[in-house]
């Protein structure tokens, strides 16, 4: 729910490069929200506590979208500043709330993309011109995903059934968090897919890129687990998204390969 193009399969350019990586056809990982996600196809064993949380993260890594950027440390959390709607925006922004209104699927159908697709770029068209570092201050905070066009990046968890995806933001830590609000048999769960973060190209609209580095899992009835960190090559788990609008209430935001993402602001 950072989340942009799939996670396997993509190479990065050669050094000092100005525009982002090509991406190849899908593959094994896919994103939260952004790419497929593959049945694991075995029921868990109906005995042992270990066997429910271990499933979802399994799960969670067969869903996981990779975006990365190189690891950054850890710094303070950053004081949000006000990001006023303008009047050219008010009204867009009001509409696109009304159409992706609260409790629906935030998976496209064909009527509600081309709906969507107009109002976001009447908002892109009255960006005003940002850049880092001062973005990360516009974007940091909890935001849930009301819309993607990908229609393969409906989470398939098995046994379970995903309720609500969000994507947290750290600015100061340079972090960002794919998280899965899940009801599955043992009750509700969060699985939360973490993110170094960095910026890829300040050149409008400006460029993260993120990287997938571990994956945790928290419920009632759950035993406790620490997180899992991810090993193997940084590029096998690495993703590129656009910040191509964001106010007080919403954040657009693109992928490398047409992705389409519309989040609302829950928490600063």
């Amino acid at each position: 729910l950072g989340l942009p193009a799939q996670a396997v399969g993509r190479t990065l350019g050669p050094p000092g490069a100005t525009s982002p990586p090509t991406a190849r056809p899908e593959a094994a990982l896919a994103g939260v929200p952004g790419g497929a996600g593959e049945d694991l196809g075995e029921r868990p064993p109906r005995s042992g506590g270990m066997a429910r949380p271990l499933l979802l993260l399994a799960a969670a890594l067969a869903a996981a979208q990779a975006l990365v950027g190189p690891r950054a440390p850890a710094g303070a959390r950053l004081a949000r500043r006000a990001v006023e709607s303008t009047p050219a925006t008010a009204e867009a922004e009001g509409e696109l709330l009304r159409l992706l209104a609260a409790g629906a699927s935030p998976f496209a159908g064909r009527t509600r993309a081309r709906q969507v697709a107009g109002l976001v770029a009447e908002l892109e068209a009255n960006e005003p011109l940002r850049s880092f570092p001062e973005l990360w201050e516009d974007i940091s905070g909890e935001w849930e995903l009301l819309y993607t066009n990908n229609a393969a990046a409906r989470p398939n968890l098995p046994l379970a059934k995903v309720v609500r995806v969000l994507q947290r933001i750290d600015g100061g830590a340079r972090r960002v968090d794919n998280v899965l609000m899940v009801q599955g048999v043992a009750g509700p769960a969060e699985v939360s897919l973490s993110h170094s973060a960095s910026v890829y190209s300040d050149r409008a609209p400006p460029m993260l890129s993120i990287d997938f580095d571990s994956v945790s899992v928290k419920g009632d009835g759950l035993p406790s687990l620490p997180a899992l960190p991810l090993l193997g090559p940084g590029f096998l788990r690495r993703g590129f998204f656009e910040v191509s609008y964001v106010s007080e209430a919403l954040r657009v935001s693109r992928g490398l390969t047409g992705e389409l993402r519309v989040f609302r602001r829950t928490t600063s």
